[in-house]
């Protein structure tokens, strides 16, 4: 199946298909891969039949979003980045649209895309999205904020208010929006060693860490930032056994702790 199903995903493109059987067939092909990686390969598929055309975007991505109910609203929000190659401006109106939704998951899919659009140089439609992301951040609802956290760690190449709200969020003790954190940390590129994350970073520490994917993530980083920034280490940890009752320190942060006393021993001992 594996090897099988990235081909097969790259052809959906060129299938003469409709798009609502096509939206109701991609439901158990989600639930298959779910989990897995291989995910990712229905997801560029929808976003490149959207990209074919306007008519293509509009057709597919009210197909998905008809079907409230199915995993495959999700595929929603690259039904609209398809859009967006063809009207920016119409995609991100959209966006914003389906985040005013009484509903989380459809407002989950706006921000998604609020989150991954290509914003132009001029600025107005990113202030209009951050705009709207903070208003959505200050509900403190878990059932958003883990998406949010996922858009801002997108953006934060963009504009320093992502830093900021990654932050914020890093003090909600919710175990999704605390995973989706430390992913992201992974698509900034040489991030580690700014000031700002070593704030979130003992900012999620202080929240007391509780899922195991996060905690792996967390352990990671900080094994990074071990030989250059022992002290950020040191705080975190410190941090994270003050908030935090659940297991055995070196035992969770296994890597980091290695790290540590391979380069800097005396902070151990002190």
């Amino acid at each position: 199946l594996w090897e099988v199903f990235p081909p097969f995903c790259d052809a959906l493109p060129r299938l003469d298909v409709k798009a609502p059987q096509l939206a109701e067939s991609l439901g158990p092909m989600l639930e298959i891969v779910s989990g897995d990686l291989a995910g990712g390969s229905i997801y560029r598929a929808v976003r490149k039949i959207a990209s074919q055309s306007r008519e293509k975007a509009e057709e597919f991505f009210l197909a998905l979003m008809d079907r409230e109910e199915s995993p495959v609203i999700a595929l929603a929000a690259n039904a609209l980045l398809g859009l967006s190659s063809h009207d920016l401006e119409e995609a991100h109106q959209r966006a914003l649209e389906l985040t005013r939704s009484d509903v989380p998951v459809i407002i989950r899919v706006g921000i998604d895309v609020l989150g991954r659009l290509d914003y132009p140089d001029d600025g107005d439609l990113l202030a209009s999205s951050m705009g709207r992301l903070s208003d959505l951040k200050e509900r403190g609802d878990p059932e958003i904020d883990y998406v949010l956290a996922q858009a801002y760690g997108s953006l934060v190449e963009e504009t320093g208010e992502a830093k900021d709200a990654l932050i914020e969020l890093a003090s909600r003790p919710d175990p999704r929006t605390q995973h989706h954190i430390t992913q992201a940390l992974y698509s900034i590129d040489d991030v580690l060693q700014e000031p700002w994350v070593h704030t979130l970073l003992v900012r999620l520490a202080g929240a007391g860490v509780n899922d195991t994917a996060g905690l792996d993530n967390l352990d990671l980083h900080l094994s990074q930032l071990a030989s250059d920034s022992p002290d950020v280490v040191v705080e975190v940890l410190g941090k994270f056994a003050s908030s935090s009752t659940d297991g055995n320190l070196t035992e969770i942060f296994d890597s980091s702790v290695s790290q540590l006393q391979e380069a800097h021993p005396e902070k151990l001992e002190a």
